[in-house]
């Protein structure tokens, strides 16, 4: 059964010998990711930009439907995939207790700063990210300073979070509430008309369109803000705004 190389930062130069190859002769190389097209398309055209000889794919989900298409491809003995993208950890762990990964010992690692390591390196942590509170700058004037201040009758029906079921993202960020917060915060926090999207992305369109704010993972340099706002984070880490 094919094997999978699994991380949260992908080391692309160095995993060409686990594709297959194409009719032109072409290696190929399958990426599963949760990671936003405007992230992944543009690694793929720098990769290929300067790995002509590879050709380079990618299937673009939440982590909860990379996992049930992973195990839907294990159960048909069809694993198309070579590298997993999300940044849903427990899978990771799965997938190396059932004997998916393979392990890979990247150059790169001396240079990751990560709380998270594999001792057989069947995946690599190396993208860390903070938990905030984004929100739209033209609907909020004075925006919330706590998590606590969400519960206000102020924000009610104005807040938003992608499904934890279908993101990665969202459960790190709810689990994280929950571990800090407990489950009663998160239960009033729908009493005050919190709202689930599918996905990251349409969390996003949210935020753009209707809902004044939301929770992620703080976006990476490499991500594009919401277009019209402006980018900015809290030197407290409490904050990102738009």
């Amino acid at each position: 059964m094919k094997r999978l190389y699994s991380f949260l930062l992908l080391c692309f130069l160095v995993l060409v010998s686990c594709g297959g190859s194409s009719k032109d002769g072409k290696e190929q190389l399958m990426v599963y990711t949760s990671m936003k097209e405007v992230i992944i398309g543009k690694i793929r055209d720098e990769f290929t930009a300067k790995y002509p000889n590879i050709e380079f794919d990618y299937y673009s989900a939440g982590a909860g439907k990379l996992m049930a298409k992973i195990a839907a491809e294990r159960e048909s003995g069809q694993l198309s995939v070579d590298v997993l993208w999300t940044s849903e950890i427990p899978d990771f762990y799965s997938l190396k207790e059932e004997g998916v990964l393979e392990p890979y010992a990247s150059p790169e690692l001396p240079n990751v700063v990560s709380p998270v390591e594999d001792p057989d390196n069947a995946f690599s942590p190396a993208r860390l990210g903070t938990l905030g509170i984004v929100y739209n700058t033209t609907k909020i004037k004075n925006p919330p300073t706590s998590w606590e201040d969400l519960l206000k009758p102020e924000y009610k029906n104005g807040f938003a979070i992608a499904n934890p079921a279908l993101s990665g993202t969202a459960m790190v960020s709810i689990a994280l509430i929950e571990k800090n917060m407990g489950w009663d915060y998160i239960n009033k926090l729908k009493q005050n008309g919190a709202k689930m999207g599918q996905g990251s992305g349409q969390k996003d369109k949210f935020l753009a369109a209707i809902r004044p704010m939301d929770v992620d993972i703080s976006k990476t340099k490499s991500e594009k803000s919401i277009e019209g706002k402006i980018e900015r984070t809290s030197l407290l880490g409490a904050i990102i705004d738009y």
